[in-house]
């Protein structure tokens, strides 16, 4: 099944966990302060893209299980914002059907900037990834390469004391394999992480 329609359930439970995360926010204390170290991880689903313009112009569009873990430090020194910086690991999975195969793995870096709504929060984050990736195509050598990119993505969170959580969309401007184009890697997730 095509990952566009799998997406919004991704979001859908990211929105309920965050809800019921609201609910609890209005305990004493709930709300303390949001600076400091935090480990957290995530699961979700990977989209790639690939125009394979020399087989037989074949587009391959599939999905994939995909999770990552991070760690980062957050600040809230400014009066609006608070900042923090990340670093993490992520397998992208493997999509594949039965003529094409495209695996990726990668280490990130990003600076986030975080808008606290209410109990809810809005972020925003740039980065670059260091990846590895393989495209195996039947009829065709296999191709692997490793680089760095730009990456970047937005989501909303909720926190609850040190627990908080998470979803997001990701997007990685990794655009070029041996046989064709790679239009995009997108990423949609749910993630959990504790604030030290």
């Amino acid at each position: 099944m095509n990952g566009r329609y799998l997406w919004p359930e991704f979001l859908k439970t990211g929105a309920m966990v965050l809800m019921a995360s609201a609910m609890i926010l209005t305990a004493p204390g709930a709300m303390a302060d949001t600076s400091g170290f935090y480990l957290g991880g995530g699961v979700g689903e990977t989209q790639v893209d690939i125009d394979l313009d020399e087989v037989d112009d074949l587009d391959f569009d599939e999905d994939d299980f995909a999770w990552k873990v991070f760690a980062g430090y957050r600040t809230d020194l400014l009066p609006f914002f608070d900042l923090a910086g990340e670093i993490g690991y992520r397998d992208f999975g493997a999509p594949e059907r039965s003529e094409v195969e495209y695996e990726a793995t990668g280490v990130d870096a990003f600076a986030l900037a975080i808008l606290p709504v209410g109990p809810f929060e809005i972020f925003a984050k740039l980065g670059a990834v260091w990846y590895e990736q393989e495209l195996r195509v039947v009829g065709f050598e296999a191709f692997e390469d490793d680089d760095t990119t730009v990456a970047w993505g937005v989501g909303v969170g909720a926190r609850i004391f040190g627990l908080g959580a998470r979803a997001e969309w990701e997007r990685f401007e990794v655009d070029e394999v041996e046989e064709g184009e790679l239009d995009e890697i997108e990423m949609v997730s749910v993630s959990a992480f504790w604030l030290f």
